[in-house]
């Protein structure tokens, strides 16, 4: 059984995949019961859920957990995890850290300690993933570009998400899951990598281009403070391979739960398979060993 560590993203999206999608049982501390009675959506998971007196007791019990706070506290609470032996498994949300540096040592004390471990890079299991032409040729180009207008500048808010230092900007938090996506694809190499935004350390457009062996240029182009939105790529004619309003409007909703579901369940399934987690434990590093490179530049 799992537990979950944040009563956020972790309950709207991770618990109703656990238990709707995976059929797991879920131990949870009794802290979470008011927001959960609190979401109509979730009532589904109700008699799924065995209720402990804190997360420690929690972490006690489960064999697994979900991770799903702010990149702030990620490292920190992995630590803590790590000191109850029967946590053999971990479901990362991203970014793992607040830098590139921090999150590779996050997954080498994973690896020290013989863990299993996915990371909610949920753009590697959309469903037009697999359908994406993909050139093998490095003599070709290709865009991504992806608009939209951030929830945090929409609506004012100075949380995390925001703020580059703490994780979030328009790298750090949106960017990265293009970055997971070009590195399962087997890009290697950052030429160039350009933040810009109106007030400093609030990065909001991000230009850059990704490189690797027989696989075309890739150039992309985010902008998280659009008032259009649009996610599409691109070759050099200017012929869409894909083209939609956001990443996610082709996954199916059901429930009214919210359109991540049915993706946290793949990677959630995948934690389940051992070779998958062995496989890519080297992608993950890669996605951080990318990021680092464009944030060098």
């Amino acid at each position: 059984m799992f537990t979950i560590l944040g009563s956020g993203f972790g309950l709207y999206g991770y618990l109703p995949a656990l238990v709707n999608k995976i059929g797991q049982e879920v131990i949870l501390p009794l802290t979470y019961e008011e927001k959960i009675n609190a979401r109509p959506e979730l009532a589904c998971t109700l008699d799924k859920i065995h209720w402990v007196k804190n997360i420690d007791e929690a972490l006690s019990l489960a064999e697994g957990v979900i991770i799903a706070m702010p990149p702030t506290s990620q490292p920190r609470l992995v630590k803590h995890c790590l000191t109850f032996p029967n946590i053999t498994r971990f479901v990362l949300e991203k970014p793992l850290a607040t830098s590139p540096r921090l999150a590779t040592e996050l997954l080498n004390e994973l690896d020290a300690a013989s863990k299993l471990y996915v990371v909610g890079y949920t753009f590697m299991n959309l469903s037009w993933q697999d359908q994406l032409p993909w050139s093998s040729s490095n003599n070709s180009t290709l865009t991504i570009t992806w608009d939209f207008m951030a929830h945090h500048f929409a609506k004012n808010l100075h949380n995390w998400k925001r703020f580059h230092a703490q994780g979030g900007g328009v790298l750090r938090f949106y960017g990265i899951q293009i970055i997971a996506m070009l590195a399962l694809r087997g890009y290697k190499e950052v030429r160039k990598s350009v933040l810009t935004g109106s007030s400093k350390g609030e990065p909001e457009l991000w230009q850059a281009t990704f490189t690797g062996p027989n696989l075309p240029v890739c150039n992309l182009v985010i902008n998280s403070r659009s008032n259009k939105e649009h996610f599409s790529v691109a070759d050099a004619n200017g012929t869409y391979f894909l083209s939609m309003v956001e990443p996610f409007a082709h996954e199916n909703k059901t429930d009214d739960l919210d359109r991540r579901v049915s993706v946290l369940a793949k990677i959630l399934y995948q934690l389940e398979i051992w070779d998958f987690s062995r496989n890519y434990v080297d992608i993950f590093k890669q996605i951080n060993h990318m990021w680092a490179k464009a944030e060098a530049l």
